[in-house]
């Protein structure tokens, strides 16, 4: 058998995302490795502490490809009742066709990642320093485009089957935060960060099979 089944249920826990390097500037990563140094915390790098939180990721889909239009008809009658000459006016009825605009257009150009807060939100602010950075106009910040946000889904033996790659991505909104003394207990609650994009490449890997190594044991 040279490839697992494809016909299988597939499992949605399979997959990496992580935030490039260069998405972050560098004040925003010395400031937070400093917080994280003196708060002993197990991360040492606040790139990886950030990636961590990450929970899942939504891949945009095709929405409105069909258009509606009402159609009457109008059929000559043979019933003598009607009246000679006259049109018999059918109600009317909803037909559907392919939008003619570009397929491009209907492919949802959004992209969501949902992120854990963490405690002491470290990891929220750092995004949100980074959103304020990549918008600031100010002069002595060149503002550099973001390089390109890659997904990759993975099979049950752990190798990349399929590389999702979301070209030309800019930062759109980042959720709020709501504090309230009602919330005494403590539950893992999220937050979402969403990116825009301007165009969304498949590429598919060949499959290759892991070999198990063997053991010899002798007694």
């Amino acid at each position: 058998m040279n490839s697992p089944s494809i016909s299988l249920k597939p499992r949605f826990d399979l997959f990496r995302f992580v935030f490039p390097m260069t998405f972050f500037p560098q004040h925003v990563i010395d400031k937070y490795k400093n917080l994280m140094d003196g708060n002993q915390s197990l991360f040492t790098s606040p790139v990886d502490y950030i990636n961590e939180s990450i929970i899942g990721v939504t891949i945009p889909g095709i929405s409105d490809l069909i258009v509606t239009q009402p159609q009457i008809s109008h059929n000559s009658s043979p019933d003598m009742n009607v009246g000679l000459g006259k049109l018999r006016v059918e109600p009317k009825r909803d037909q559907s066709y392919l939008s003619p605009e570009n397929i491009l257009t209907k492919i949802e150009n959004t992209f969501t990642v949902k992120m854990r807060k963490n405690q002491g939100l470290y990891n929220y602010f750092m995004m949100y320093e980074t959103i304020l950075h990549h918008y600031d106009k100010r002069a002595e910040y060149e503002r550099k485009p973001i390089d390109n946000f890659v997904i990759d889904i993975m099979n049950e033996t752990g190798s990349v089957t399929t590389k999702v790659i979301l070209k030309q991505p800019v930062v759109s909104s980042i959720e709020g935060l709501e504090f309230s003394y009602n919330k005494i207990e403590r539950q893992g609650e999220e937050f979402n960060v969403t990116f825009s994009y301007n165009n969304i490449d498949f590429e598919f890997l060949p499959y290759t099979k892991v070999e198990t190594p063997e053991f010899n044991y002798t007694i």
